[in-house]
């Protein structure tokens, strides 16, 4: 995995010197916030392809992670320690590691089981419910996915993938950590066209880059500058895990959490919509269909827990639209007068017309 930024603040763990605070970009373009630095990344592919013998695919990985979560259920009813309870599970059932789980795979089931403690004693869910919860959460991209030669659509696709939309004609944002370093940059647009793009200008201080293409077809979403407040409903549009969900693209919502990011950062919101790896560099929009940030990272929940002792779930990250300003000062449009809220299928038709995958070799 690749370091890209090291922020040294204070006080996040309790302890007599500075903590430290890191930044970085896993394998699947995503970013990630921790207290821990990241392990060694020797190049692996940012999407895992599903390209196993047949009968095996993300089905039977996905049950064999239920199996596994039982297990790890059974233990914490138990009260096994955490740091225990893998070990205990594995012995059991072995077929997750069989079907191409990693340790870290196994790690991140038995962080997800053992958040549901509180709700297990309080009588509120049972042991199979919590399994079955972990077949869902692997289902929707979580947990890794079957390993295997990379199939030939996902050489095709390059090494990493993101999301973006288009802010002028021939003009669409992203964010800068999907397109840095890239040798060639492929959108895939609404109608199923690919067309090639180019970054013509940067803000790394904002991970933000702005992509030139021939392609003037596509309808322009509006952007809000200014900020908005804690509880405004907002949602993204994008594609998460692509090779591996589909490349339909896919929407979640949620509010603003907060309006600072990591640490208080002014630049960015606090947001409760889900994101996973693919969503990065999406448009987060507001109820009048205005864009008010871009999608940018996610608070790994495991690396909390390791930290602080908390399994913090959901906390992810937008950074707010007002810092696109000076980006898209060139495009001379008066910004947007607030309309009428929307019902979110109607505005999920209207912004889905303006979203596209944006794939990077």
């Amino acid at each position: 995995m690749r370091l890209v930024l090291l922020l040294c603040l204070l006080g996040l763990i309790p302890a007599v010197h500075a903590a430290s605070v890191y930044k970085w970009t896993d394998a699947q373009g995503q970013v990630h916030y921790s207290q821990t630095p990241p392990p060694d990344f020797e190049g692996e592919v940012s999407e895992r392809a599903v390209d196993a013998p047949k009968g095996e695919g993300l089905g039977e990985y996905c049950a064999a992670v239920r199996r596994f979560a039982y297990e790890l259920a059974v233990a914490m009813a138990r009260r096994v320690p955490l740091a225990d309870a893998v070990s205990v599970a594995r012995s059991v059932d072995k077929q997750l590691l069989d079907a191409g789980a990693e340790e870290a795979q196994l790690q991140e089931v038995a962080f997800f089981v053992y958040g549901k403690e509180p709700g297990y004693r309080a009588k509120q869910i049972s042991l199979q419910t919590i399994a079955s919860l972990a077949e869902t959460s692997c289902r929707s991209g979580n947990f890794a996915m079957v390993k295997g030669p990379k199939s030939k659509q996902a050489k095709s696709e390059g090494k990493r993938s993101g999301s973006g939309w288009f802010a002028d004609r021939g003009l669409v944002v992203t964010s800068l950590h999907v397109v840095d370093g890239a040798s060639k940059v492929t959108l895939h647009l609404p109608d199923g066209r690919s067309v090639p793009a180019q970054v013509i200008e940067r803000d790394k201080p904002n991970d933000l880059a702005l992509l030139s293409t021939r392609e003037r077809g596509i309808p322009a979403l509006s952007v809000r500058f200014d900020e908005v407040g804690i509880g405004t409903a907002v949602f993204t549009i994008g594609f998460p895990h692509a090779q591996t969900m589909g490349v339909r693209p896919k929407l979640a919502d949620g509010v603003v959490s907060s309006s600072a990011g990591l640490r208080d950062d002014p630049s960015q919101y606090q947001i409760s919509v889900p994101v996973q790896a693919g969503n990065s560099g999406g448009p987060l929009v507001d109820m009048q269909g205005r864009v008010v940030g871009v999608v940018a990272a996610k608070l790994r929940a495991e690396n909390m827990l390791h930290a602080t002792g908390d399994l913090t779930e959901n906390v992810n990250y937008a950074v707010k639209a007002g810092r696109l300003r000076s980006m898209l000062n060139m495009l001379d449009e008066p910004e947007p007068k607030p309309t009428r809220a929307q019902p979110l299928d109607v505005l999920a038709r209207q912004v889905e017309a303006s979203v596209v995958r944006i794939v990077v070799e």
